[in-house]
């Protein structure tokens, strides 16, 4: 089955990324790429996708942009189908995603302002949330010329996180590439009379259960010999998804919507929030379920 990947784009410098990600993406994998343009309107006012409902001005410049992006598009690589829609930009956007049946939305993390522009920026995050496929949302892609790569999939062993790294897993086959599973230990903090020894003991043990679990984790994943690593370390999540995702010169985080509950792990769906607004490379945000289905990115479910 032939990906299908929709990019929305307002002409701003993020989704012009946006943009050169997707095609390169598009490229990489032998997909069909799809560019949305939205021109903001009140819902039910003007209906999606006619046009007709767009003033004349704004459609010839929505036209416009379209025309361009499809030209930065095709310098990257890949012939994109156009679509223009009139109405309010998340609604409209999802239901391209629906209508093309999408395997990934990109989108930029910051919009254009004004009159007919498309605040991508303030819908980013929400499409993240509630879009049926994954979302990549991009800041910046500075890696087109050298493909994508490696991949970044944080874990803290949820079934969101599992399902994050099978993500992974299947794109890093695809596009024959290293994929990096991470896993940041809490830090032990001893209470005052603690044994030091016993502290030490606790985060020895924590240590091996983790390396045991991010290894159990890595067989799951069916990728070729050297392919896959693991990676283990202790601090606080966010920073050290950052650090080491600038430390490999990562392509793309992949990172699931929700994580375990309760102490002492902070919800991975928290941390998601963070990297999405603080990570320079496009963070892929993977949904329950999502890599689960018959013909993802072409293959299989497992």
């Amino acid at each position: 089955m032939t990906a299908q990947i929709v990019v929305a784009t307002d002409g701003s410098a993020t989704s012009s990324e946006a943009v050169r990600f997707g095609a390169t993406l598009a490229k990489a994998l032998g997909g069909r790429l799809t560019l949305v343009h939205v021109v903001p309107a009140e819902a039910g006012r003007l209906a999606p996708f006619i046009r007709e409902a767009c003033p004349p001005r704004e459609r010839r410049a929505a036209e416009a942009l379209l025309r361009s992006a499809q030209a930065d598009a095709a310098k990257w690589g890949s012939q994109a189908a156009v679509r223009m829609a009139v109405g309010r930009p998340a609604e409209a956007i999802l239901r391209a995603v629906r209508e093309v049946r999408a395997d990934m939305l990109v989108v930029g993390t910051r919009g254009r302002k004004g009159v007919a522009r498309m605040f991508l920026g303030s819908v980013a995050e929400a499409l993240a949330k509630v879009a049926s496929c994954p979302v990549a949302v991009v800041r910046e892609f500075h890696q087109a010329s050298t493909g994508i790569g490696p991949l970044l999939a944080p874990t803290d062993f949820s079934e969101g996180a599992a399902d994050a790294a099978r993500t992974a897993a299947r794109l890093a086959r695809r596009l024959g590439i290293r994929l990096v599973l991470l896993h940041i230990l809490p830090e032990v903090v001893a209470r005052r009379g603690d044994d030091p020894k016993a502290t030490r003991r606790e985060e020895l043990r924590l240590r091996r259960e983790a390396e045991n679990r991010l290894r159990a984790v890595i067989e799951t994943l069916d990728l070729d010999s050297g392919q896959g690593e693991s990676m283990l370390m202790t601090g606080v999540d966010t920073a050290g998804i950052l650090h080491v995702a600038q430390k490999i010169h990562a392509g793309c985080i992949v990172m699931g919507t929700r994580g375990l509950t309760g102490l002492p792990r902070v919800l991975l769906g928290s941390v998601t929030d963070q990297v999405l607004r603080q990570a320079r490379c496009p963070v892929l945000v993977v949904p329950p379920g999502a890599a689960r289905g018959e013909g993802w990115w072409g293959e299989a479910a497992p």
